[in-house]
């Protein structure tokens, strides 16, 4: 589609207010606000929700979309997570890019694979909210989404900062942080009271 088209709606669903949803939504917010300078607020991330759900459980669970949806869901992709990971490279190669014309069976899985991303996601999302819900997490949730936006902005825009004020900051800091050392090491050889560190053991 043409930029000019793709900015108009994206600004249509800024101004409607609609409800984003996303997996790493933000990835999208920033490559939105890059490209067509839309920033959206009112997002709604189902990696963070199941990240709230299953807190406590990062080692030993995945939270990217095939693996959430699996959990959730109980569904099933029918594109494997390599190939989605192929999929996703040949969105931003060059070489692809350039003979797309020429690669039609790459086209079509890129369209079935940008469909299939998003075929799960309002229903993962009603479901997520509503355990999110049960479990009392809704501020927790809010102040996530909150933030995401504002996030969003600072990786594309950056945030400007006043330099001199900033050193200064550090300087005090570094004072403090000294002053802190001495007094805790005066109050380490106070407790041990001429004991050596093994009598403590």
């Amino acid at each position: 589609f043409p930029v000019t088209i793709l900015a108009t709606l994206f600004e249509r669903i800024k101004d409607n207010n609609t409800l984003l949803i996303g997996h790493n939504i933000k990835f999208d917010c920033n490559f939105i606000l890059h490209w067509f300078g839309v920033h959206f607020t009112n997002v709604f991330c189902t990696q963070i929700a199941a990240q709230i759900m299953d807190n406590g459980r990062q080692k030993e669970l995945k939270f990217d979309l095939i693996s959430v949806i699996s959990r959730y869901l109980g569904s099933a992709y029918s594109i494997e997570k390599a190939e989605k990971t192929q999929l996703q490279k040949s969105f931003t190669n060059p070489i692809v890019r350039k003979n797309l014309v020429l690669l039609p069976a790459v086209r079509a899985r890129q369209i079935e694979y940008a469909a299939e991303d998003v075929t799960y996601l309002c229903e993962l999302q009603t479901l997520l909210q509503e355990r999110i819900n049960a479990q009392e997490l809704q501020t927790v949730l809010k102040l996530e989404l909150a933030v995401l936006p504002v996030l969003s902005k600072m990786e594309v825009r950056g945030i400007y900062i006043d330099k001199e004020s900033w050193l200064a900051l550090i300087k005090t800091w570094e004072k403090e942080l000294l002053e802190l050392e001495l007094k805790l090491d005066e109050e380490s050889l106070r407790l041990l009271d001429g004991k050596s560190y093994r009598d403590w053991e």
